[in-house]
């Protein structure tokens, strides 16, 4: 409509009766409609019915780079690139012989020029209008140049990821539409579960689970989908061929931009090759339990005969025997007890591997208490000061709490410098929510080269000079992996030894 068809008279916009106020002049529709279509975000054109810009708002100014002054009375294509003149034409006069509305969104869109040369894409509204001089059309044009960029950068991202997604082989990565249909196949899923895309396309995901588990389960998996967004699982799944490997599966949920679900997609990862190292594994360690069992048990009775005899010799023959001979004896007897303890030693390790993992409240204080009449003699014998802050409330097996300190404890005794021992132990917590034990004594110091070699199986650094089997620390390292920590050391040659392990929060009461 343009603003001359307006009727000229006055026809207030407000109440003309109680709210005129002194100097106050009602706006005119004649005004206020031109000052909405100059004020309009989009560009507004009217066209006569000859196809010449009658009208034109500041925005259309501003896109085509035209003023008003060069435009009005132009034909309409001159908006047009000359390549395409002669068509918007036909299609012009086709329109107006038969004019419709056509609102912004319903697909009209057109290339169009500035006064630069310069092309840029728009979207167009056509409104036909009646007037006395005959019948116009009003165009609202929208430029769509970023909306159309956006869009073409989707797209080319869209086909990229889709690219690099069907080149995946590790993985099986397909999407499933509402009801569990097979929608999309990559090459991963066909390597793993050798199913070619025409042959499971349109298929419900159900024929990938064991035959036990399909006539429920993959409806349970599909609302926890919905429900929470994502579902993830290791189980068993079924190849093509009836074969069932282990299987990480991760199913997420896909929505529109409102946020609706509008299908879903599905990761497998193959984990058979993982199974079976952990059988493997599982199968070592039952051989290794075995074993323990035998050195701990079987062994045990003609070892204690073997130390008995031994000792019988050394006190019988005491005195007797050439002083080789009584050197030889003590060689034997000292032979049997350290065998007799690193047996003792293995079957304490594995028993710090097998404990159970429901952990109950234990009061480190009063475990440390237990350890500490354990080491009751050697405190006395080497003058040892044992100390402690105030300690948590943890979640473990008092048990292991007890050997661990006791073990840590009686290390620190073992290795002292020629000052009689001090051991102090403490506990705070640190910023990943775990608590940090120290238990540090002013002994003989270890070499930082050594930190991590020292928790290892029979590992001694001192040799004969200091008694042992080297399972302490290897037993204390796996008591605290058994609480979910670690343990370490900090300590330099002759300044003693700090050793320390945290515990997960999760482990901790108090």
């Amino acid at each position: 409509m343009r603003v001359e068809d307006v009727p000229a008279e006055d026809v207030s916009f407000c109440d003309s009766g109680t709210n005129k106020a002194a100097g106050w002049k009602p706006i005119s529709a004649e005004r206020h409609l031109g000052e909405l279509l100059e004020s309009a975000p989009d560009a507004i054109l009217e066209i006569d019915n000859e196809g010449r810009i009658a009208f034109l708002n500041r925005m259309a100014e501003q896109l085509f780079g035209y003023t008003r002054k060069e435009l009005l009375g132009q034909a309409v294509e001159v908006l047009v690139p000359e390549t395409l003149r002669e068509a918007h034409k036909r299609r012009r006069v086709q329109y107006l012989n038969q004019p419709v509305t056509r609102p912004m969104g319903s697909g009209l869109k057109l290339e169009v020029r500035r006064k630069d040369g310069s092309r840029f894409p728009v979207e167009i509204s056509l409104s036909p209008v009646k007037s006395s001089t005959g019948s116009h059309v009003t165009a609202i044009i929208r430029d769509v140049t970023e909306r159309m960029e956006a869009e073409k950068s989707q797209r080319e991202g869209e086909q990229r990821f889709r690219l690099m997604i069907e080149a995946v082989k590790e993985y099986a990565i397909f999407t499933l539409d509402l009801e569990g249909g097979v929608v999309s196949w990559n090459a991963g899923a066909q390597r793993i579960k050798q199913y070619t895309a025409e042959e499971i396309i349109g298929q419900h995901f159900s024929i990938f689970h064991p035959p036990e588990d399909r006539d429920v389960k993959p409806a349970q998996i599909i609302e926890i989908v919905k429900a929470t967004g994502k579902f993830e699982e290791e189980g068993w799944r079924v190849r093509k061929d009836g074969s069932r490997f282990w299987a990480n599966v991760v199913i997420t949920a896909v929505r529109d931009p409102a946020a609706n679900i509008v299908g879903f997609l599905k990761v497998i990862r193959d984990l058979a090759d993982r199974k079976q190292a952990e059988n493997l594994i599982k199968r070592t360690n039952e051989d290794l339990k075995q074993f323990v069992n035998v050195a701990s048990h079987d062994l045990q009775e003609p070892l204690r005969m073997i130390t008995n005899y031994t000792q019988l010799l050394a006190r019988e023959y005491k005195g007797k025997l050439d002083r080789q001979a009584e050197q030889f004896i003590a060689f034997a007897v000292e032979g049997a007890l350290r065998m007799e303890a690193l047996l003792k030693g293995m079957r304490e390790y594995w028993q710090a591997s097998e404990h159970a993992e429901d952990h109950a409240a234990v009061y480190c204080s009063e475990a440390l208490k237990k350890a500490l009449l354990n080491l009751q003699e050697s405190i006395t014998n080497s003058g040892a000061v044992v100390t402690h802050d105030s300690l948590p409330v943890v979640r473990a097996e008092e048990v292991l709490l007890v050997q661990l300190f006791q073990n840590l404890i009686g290390n620190a005794i073992k290795y002292r410098s020629e000052e009689p021992p001090q051991v102090h132990i403490s506990a705070r917590k640190n910023d990943m929510r775990q608590w940090v034990f120290s238990v540090k004594d002013n002994g003989i110091g270890i070499d930082p080269h050594y930190a991590e070699k020292i928790f290892g199986m029979f590992e001694r650094l001192h040799g004969s000079d200091y008694p042992g089997t080297g399972m302490g620390l290897a037993i204390c390292r796996k008591v605290v992996e058994r609480l979910g920590g670690r343990i370490w050391v900090e300590s330099m040659p002759g300044c003693g030894a700090d050793f320390k392990f945290r515990i997960p929060m999760e482990q901790s009461c108090l």
